[in-house]
């Protein structure tokens, strides 16, 4: 398997520490900005060439963009048989309050 930055891995727990590492590196860069920062319009380097966004517009976009792959996996499982865990929000409220 390999990362998106060309790392390989050849184990799960290697997936899982860097999904750790890049979950960490997300937080704490959203930590560190204010929210007049977060939507402060920039240039961004896309493909070489210069276009504006926000940091919001670019971590909405991160996360859509990771759910929509989790998505993918969730079709392909079920395609090979595999039983997928509901995990829409409103299941998790519901299971949290008791009701099945």
């Amino acid at each position: 398997m390999i990362a998106p930055d060309g790392i390989t891995f050849t184990s799960w727990q290697e997936v899982l520490d860097y999904r750790q590492r890049v979950r960490a590196l997300f937080h704490s860069y959203l930590d560190s900005i204010d929210d007049a920062e977060l939507h402060r319009v920039r240039p961004l380097d896309v493909d070489g060439e210069p276009i504006e966004y926000t940091p919001g517009e670019v971590l909405t976009n991160i996360l859509l963009h990771e759910r929509g792959h989790h998505g993918d996996l969730t079709t392909l499982m079920y395609q090979l048989g595999i039983e997928i865990p509901w995990i829409d929000h409103r299941f998790y409220v519901m299971a949290k309050r008791g009701y099945n």
